[in-house]
């Protein structure tokens, strides 16, 4: 099962839950409609902790965890999305680093082999390290690239990917890479490296 933690510029509905539910193939949940999979939405697009300021609110992390908590005794495994970074701030004093510190949840990484991602993904990298935050898997989203790439193109993807791979090892961090197609097109190497990841999770 998936939830968003706080999503921001979104009067009335969660659009990224929207998106989870597309992708799954199923319709809404009893846990969509009833606030459970995404217990903070703003409508103001900015900075959670603002976007609450905005409409008179206080985010609780508590409240955040108690609501994975109720999930995790109907689903075997929850997914929680984030909203734009470890370092963005939920209160002025409480990022969403904060959380997963607190909480002890392992962290899925997306990155990808765009312009500016490599400077985003290091950091993020140095964070959970410098945190103690047990790293699970890079996920390295190619959606968009199609088959028929430039040499610079591929010159991209394959560099970025081994950057965040040397940092992985200069870290100490023993997570894997899962390379993301688009949907059609994803292989049975992808869908091998997310049992792994499952299955050590499970583990602990």
């Amino acid at each position: 099962f998936t939830r968003k933690m706080v999503q921001t510029g979104c009067p009335e509905s969660s659009e990224d839950i929207l998106v989870h539910r597309r992708l799954m193939g199923i319709e809404l949940t009893e846990e969509d409609r009833n606030g459970l999979s995404c217990p903070y939405l703003f409508a103001v697009p900015c900075s959670p902790h603002l976007a609450a300021e905005l409409a008179g609110e206080r985010i609780e992390p508590a409240g955040i965890a108690a609501a994975t908590d109720m999930l995790l005794e109907c689903y075997d495994t929850v997914l929680l999305e984030g909203a734009g970074g470890l370092s963005v701030p939920l209160t002025l004093d409480y990022t969403f680093a904060d959380y997963l510190q607190e909480y002890n949840y392992p962290v899925i990484l997306v990155s990808s082999p765009r312009l500016g991602s490599i400077n985003h993904t290091l950091n993020a990298l140095e964070i959970l390290a410098c945190r103690h935050i047990r790293l699970a898997a890079v996920v390295y989203n190619l959606h968009g690239f199609t088959a028929n790439l430039k040499k610079a193109e591929q010159a991209m993807i394959a560099d970025s990917r081994q950057v965040i791979r040397h940092y992985l090892q200069k870290l100490a961090m023993d997570a894997e890479i899962i390379d993301l197609c688009s949907p059609p097109q994803i292989t049975r190497e992808c869908k091998a490296a997310v049992e792994r990841m499952l299955l050590r999770l499970a583990a602990g």
